[in-house]
């Protein structure tokens, strides 16, 4: 048996990014993978990612909603879990459009 070199992503710090959600991926009932979109609005979203030292993400929450607070006091929790630093791109959209 060959064994697997996997090696763990060195966590480098946790982004909180805000976006909107065009639809979500459904399984119908022949077992296929299908882009359902929304009509009308996109729905707002928060997400929190961990970056590497590569520039690699990995999602690690995802609120459907404006609540930034909430939000932010999630990544702060998250962010001395994993011990890194809390980098928020969200205050750069905020703060752009006022």
């Amino acid at each position: 048996m060959v064994g697997l070199n996997v090696t763990t992503p060195r966590w480098t710090g946790l982004e909180i990014v805000c976006g909107a959600m065009s639809g979500i991926f459904r399984e119908d009932s022949r077992g296929k993978h299908e882009l359902v979109p929304f009509y009308g609005s996109d729905l707002p979203c928060i997400s929190l990612e961990l970056v590497d030292d590569d520039g690699n993400r990995e999602g690690v929450g995802l609120t459907l909603s404006a609540d930034l607070d909430k939000a932010r006091a999630a990544a702060e929790k998250l962010g001395r879990l994993h011990g890194v630093p809390v980098v928020d791109l969200s205050r750069n959209i905020i703060s752009a459009r006022q």
